[in-house]
């Protein structure tokens, strides 16, 4: 009787597995909708093509609609006070869900709005403005890589290797090593994230031009390869495989600084480690992988991966392993305008970190799930799950509480019925304590929903043997 029931347990749970695995692609898919419904129904600026966000390129709408516009400059095709960093992660997430969904809903909106950033975005090397983040054109340069991978269109290829190939000459460093973070810098500042992007996105454009343009692909390879010996050189890799955020020069207190073989030597400067700097880690591992084939990459984003999940995480009711920042945000006071962001004590950008990990996790587990036990794959899935749990069931409903002050629909109030709205941290809002829910922390849980309906998709097939 009891090798009869072995073995009907092992011949039904690929079948009960795969329909779990299903159930969760129809759990996430339902989220994705809701996320994205509230992102455009109360975030997007159409005429523009660009989200609206407290502080950033608006303020709170209430009594003065006017307050919560941004237009673009009638002087120049390209809105520079409109489009911001976080929507290429928007764009990507957009891209991946119509990787993992052909045919959903969204597919002409993407189109659409890749076609209005080719037209307005400023993240370019034909804007050349006075001074700049680096980062922050770094950003879309991975966003053109997707779309160039996605659809193959030549023409984002090209603007990502232009505009690669212009960031390097604002911001590389070929005495000390490294790639500023700013452009010009009177002190040069060099942090994880820039590097990380320069990283990824090097490596990418010299995969897609090694037979077209093989001299010009050695060039971006070699800097990828650089920038990554220099990662490695200043310690910005903790002992523990998490990324710390920047490196100082400690011989004179500057930011100023170079690798282990020039003084002022760097060292990491914050030892905070957000959850975008592991994020692109990961996705920096899954492309100096492809460039190479060497399995070591892959298997240091393993290890990253393990003390995600041991350190970055907390409990959020019944779910016990929801993604978190290293330090908390309190929005300190009503107020959101134009000139004001609520999250300025901690920074506007902390709304959208989350959103990089879980945009870069499937790209990682896709490429490097064959090195990972089946505990580590266990644990990561149910990283993504709870803290998909948590979000949903912390959701907002409308009529929008009065504590949410970046909430533009005041008077009169949303009707009852509409879609939700999300808040950063995703767990439910302290009692007294004000939140901001905005196109930032919208755009953040869509890739969070993005990342579970991917990774659900992934297992589900590995069951039933689907490519």
């Amino acid at each position: 009787m009891l090798r009869i029931f072995v073995f009907c347990v092992a011949a039904t749970a690929p079948a009960v597995t795969s329909r779990i695995g299903e159930e969760r692609v129809d759990v996430a898919t339902e989220r994705v909708n809701a996320a994205l419904d509230g992102l455009q129904k109360y975030f997007f600026d159409a005429k523009g093509q660009f989200w609206n966000a407290c502080g950033q390129n608006g303020g709170n709408g209430g009594k003065d609609p006017t307050n919560f516009t941004c237009t673009c400059e009638s002087e120049s095709p390209y809105c520079k006070n409109c489009f911001r960093w976080w929507m290429s992660t928007t764009m990507q997430s957009l891209m991946s869900l119509n990787e993992a969904l052909p045919g959903h809903t969204s597919f002409d909106l993407t189109m659409q709005q890749l076609d209005g950033m080719r037209k307005h975005s400023p993240y370019t090397s034909r804007a050349l403005p006075s001074w700049a983040y680096i980062d922050d054109y770094l950003w879309y340069v991975l966003m053109w890589m997707h779309s160039y991978q996605w659809h193959g269109e030549t023409g984002d290829l090209q603007d990502a290797a232009n505009t690669m190939e212009l960031m390097a000459q604002w911001g590389m460093d070929y005495t000390c090593g490294g790639i500023t973070w700013m452009f010009p810098d009177v002190d040069p500042r060099k942090n994880s994230i820039t590097i990380l992007e320069a990283i990824q996105s090097s490596a990418q454009i010299a995969k897609a031009l090694q037979v077209t343009e093989p001299i010009r692909a050695s060039t971006h390879r070699q800097r990828a390869q650089d920038l990554w010996r220099f990662f490695t050189d200043v310690g910005l890799l903790g002992d523990d495989f998490l990324v710390h955020d920047n490196v100082t020069g400690t011989a004179d207190g500057s930011f100023h600084c170079c690798n282990a073989t020039v003084k002022p030597y760097c060292e990491a400067r914050n030892t905070i480690t957000w959850s975008y700097n592991q994020g692109m880690f990961l996705g920096a591992m899954v492309d100096l992988h492809g460039l190479t084939g060497d399995d070591s990459y892959l298997k240091m984003g393993v290890k990253n991966l393990d003390s995600v999940a041991t350190k970055m995480t907390q409990a959020i009711g019944s779910a016990h392993l929801v993604l978190r920042e290293p330090v908390g945000l309190k929005v300190q006071d009503g107020k959101c305008n134009s000139h004001h962001d609520p999250s300025e004590s901690a920074g506007g950008d902390l709304y959208s970190f989350k959103a990089v990990f879980m945009q870069q996790l499937p790209r990682f587990l896709s490429a490097a799930r064959h090195l990972m036990q089946p505990d580590q794959l266990a644990v990561v899935t149910q990283l993504v799950k709870d803290s998909s749990d948590a979000a949903w069931a912390s959701r907002a409903l409308p009529p929008f509480p009065t504590s949410d002050v970046c909430n533009q629909f005041r008077e009169p109030p949303v009707p009852e019925g509409g879609p939700p709205k999300f808040s950063w941290d995703w767990g439910p809002l302290p009692e007294g304590e004000f939140t901001c829910m905005d196109a930032r922390t919208q755009s953040q849980v869509l890739s969070l929903f993005v990342a579970d309906l991917q990774i659900a998709q992934m297992l589900r097939n590995s069951v039933s043997g689907e490519a």
